[in-house]
């Protein structure tokens, strides 16, 4: 397939062939003996079909150490360096649990990933093994068991401080323990219940022990969102995968978009404050949307704009009830008038959100912009109802 030297060649690759996975290696022949370094790539599909930064450069393990490169003496030996040997085995091990990943049997691919942490032998925890960990996170989030989601993705940070992959799986546990939370205290408008992937009352129920059960559970998830994300963005910079420095910040501004939304639902004496992690979230947003955009990213652009718009719709709704306690007839007209203005601007970024619905990724995936663009285009008409009951019009 050629030479593969950096992460925007291995996705190409992966395009051009319409692969699921690329492994590659890189022999770095100034030391002695030559050192060769195994990764691989994935074309992930999105978890829950929402933002999930799997795709990108997994390192697999430590580099191996191979002899007499430049005497081109070094094939038979190659072949048989246990080391080496023992890459080739985890590589088996995760492609099964892959596979079955890319099909959407979460189960079975986690019974994959289970099974290789205690059938390979000889895999030490510092050697890599993070990625196995992260993995089998992964594939507990997407079965919404939280506790244990949390507890694999901590580990596989432990073992690797700088896993961006794993530190952003962290923030989204605790994401959803916090999401999960708020919808159980305040469900869905009807008019949002149509679309896929809606955790119903029932499904609230039997995952009840994995989520928060007062307020202050929640907004602690909320904040150990944050803290994860941010932690997340600080390393960004040192991933070889470009764009998980864009989803990072994404990432970090979603959960101050929902940390802004808590805070308004807790009443009058915190809107300051939620106006201010709302207006913080549009402002870490809103410079991800070109990236994206560049880099046909066409999900995670579609979920920044639903972001976006949510917490300009927030925003409408602290203004609004401002207005409607408002002690004179100007504070009235003035909140009202920042009540439409970020109201329209959060129907514009839905508009833009399920626009993105029928464009495919470079990898000619849609499935999340398709997910989202459902909930998009249901707040464009709730949204549109405030701009028409407060005198505006909508545009």
């Amino acid at each position: 397939i050629g030479i593969v030297v950096d992460e925007a060649q291995a996705k190409a690759q992966i395009e051009k062939f319409g692969a699921d996975m690329l492994v590659y290696g890189t022999i770095d022949s100034t030391q002695d003996p030559a050192a060769l370094q195994l990764n691989f790539a994935w074309k992930a599909p999105p978890l829950q079909n929402e933002p999930d930064p799997a795709f990108g450069h997994q390192k697999l393990g430590k580099s191996v150490p191979i002899a007499n490169v430049r005497q081109g003496l070094y094939k038979e030996a190659v072949a048989r360096d246990p080391t080496l040997l023992l890459r080739v085995n985890i590589l088996i091990w995760l492609s099964k649990g892959l596979a079955n990943n890319m099909g959407g049997a979460h189960d079975t691919a986690l019974d994959f990933f289970l099974d290789a942490e205690q059938k390979i032998v000889g895999w030490e925890d510092d050697d890599g093994k993070e990625v196995l960990y992260y993995f089998q996170g992964r594939e507990y989030l997407a079965l919404h068991q939280l506790k244990n989601a949390e507890e694999k993705f901590t580990k596989a940070i432990k073992l690797n401080p700088d896993y961006v992959n794993a530190l952003i799986g962290l923030g989204n546990v605790f994401f959803d323990k916090a999401s999960f939370y708020f919808l159980s205290q305040q469900p869905l408008n009807s008019d949002l219940n149509v679309c896929k992937d809606v955790i119903k009352g029932d499904q609230l129920v039997a995952i009840a022990d994995q989520i928060p059960i007062t307020l202050g559970e929640a907004l602690t998830a909320t904040q150990q969102a944050v803290d994860s994300y941010q932690l997340a963005l600080e390393k960004a910079p040192g991933s070889t995968w470009k764009p998980l420095e864009t989803v990072a910040t994404y990432m970090l501004g979603r959960g101050y978009r929902l940390k802004g939304d808590a805070a308004r639902l807790q009443g009058a004496a915190y809107w300051p404050q939620a106006s201010d992690d709302l207006i913080k979230a549009e402002d870490l947003i809103s410079p991800t949307l070109q990236q994206f955009d560049q880099d046909q990213l066409h999900g995670f652009l579609a979920y920044a704009y639903f972001d976006l718009a949510s917490a300009q719709r927030a925003r409408g709704a602290i203004y609004e009830r401002q207005a409607l306690s408002a002690s004179d007839v100007q504070q009235t007209q003035a909140y009202t008038e920042q009540a439409l203005a970020a109201y329209n601007s959060a129907l514009e970024n839905y508009q833009q959100c399920s626009a993105q619905k029928t464009l495919l990724d470079g990898d000619t995936a849609y499935l999340m912009q398709e997910t989202i663009a459902c909930y998009c285009e249901g707040y464009e008409i709730l949204v549109g109802k405030r701009i028409g009951d407060l005198g505006g019009a909508a545009g």
